[in-house]
């Protein structure tokens, strides 16, 4: 399961991502903006994780522990061109599950974990600036590589199993994407909804497997607050002749 994601995956990196998009921006008359900024920002990220196994499913809150399931983590990206990103994230989890597909069962999980993983970030939608520096909107992609630790624990098993059973450390191949929608509030800061999946190579992330099953899966929703790191360069446009822009773009001449 995880070859395809890495063919996709190296299928990316080398689209050709710096001509495609200002080639299609210009055409459609927008010019632009280069940030003097550098082109590597770090990331700090905090939100809840669902999860979807042997006991409950994503839309079972029962099973969720009402979806507070905390998630914590860094990161750092790398901006190839303007629609492509490189990016490395690490974070701490907690996963708290309960059984309620058995009315007859108490048994619930905890699982406590980690996970590091490189992958690449590409823009769907891009920030544009024109004229004045203005704030924007920006969506983008990910698809990564990486790896998981954690290690659950089981109480009041339904299985002959009494009191708590303690599972050994797991570490295990895992592959996450997503997307997210980022707010610039201007060159240096960044606030951003990004949501996803995390595809394990196991079924043993709550502690208990079955063979029949897929593999168990997380779906994190975080908000990460980005900082830009400055740089030497100087704001410049695409557009040598200013002046064509903005015959394009009367907006720019009311203030906008």
């Amino acid at each position: 399961m995880i070859r395809p994601f890495l063919f996709l995956l190296s299928l990316l990196f080398f689209l050709p991502s710096i001509n495609w998009a200002q080639g299609r921006m210009a055409k459609k008359g927008y010019a632009y903006h280069t940030s003097p900024q550098s082109p590597l920002k770090v990331n700090l990220f905090a939100g809840v994780n669902a999860y979807y196994g042997e006991f409950g499913k994503p839309f079972q809150p029962k099973s969720q522990n009402g979806y507070a399931n905390p998630n914590l983590g860094i990161g750092l990206e790398y901006d190839v061109s303007n629609r492509a990103m490189l990016r490395i994230d690490a974070s701490w989890f907690k996963l708290i599950t309960k059984q309620i597909n058995n009315n007859n069962s108490q048994a619930r999980a905890s699982t406590t974990g980690y996970e590091a993983w490189v992958g690449y970030n590409r823009n769907i939608f891009l920030s544009l600036q024109s004229g004045r520096s203005r704030n924007f909107f920006s969506m983008y992609l990910y698809i990564g590589l990486g790896m998981m630790a954690f290690k659950p624990e089981i109480a009041n098993a339904d299985d002959g199993i009494d009191g708590e059973n303690f599972l050994d450390q797991q570490l295990e191949v895992m592959v996450p994407l997503g997307g997210g929608l980022r707010y610039h509030f201007n060159d240096t800061w960044q606030l951003t909804a990004e949501g996803g999946v995390r595809i394990s190579g196991t079924d043993l992330l709550d502690g208990k497997e079955l063979k029949s099953r897929l593999p168990d899966l997380l779906f994190p929703l975080n908000i990460k607050i980005s900082y830009r790191f400055k740089g030497k360069g100087k704001s410049k446009f695409l557009y040598r002749d200013y002046s064509k822009f903005r015959k394009k773009n009367p907006y720019i001449n009311k203030g906008y």
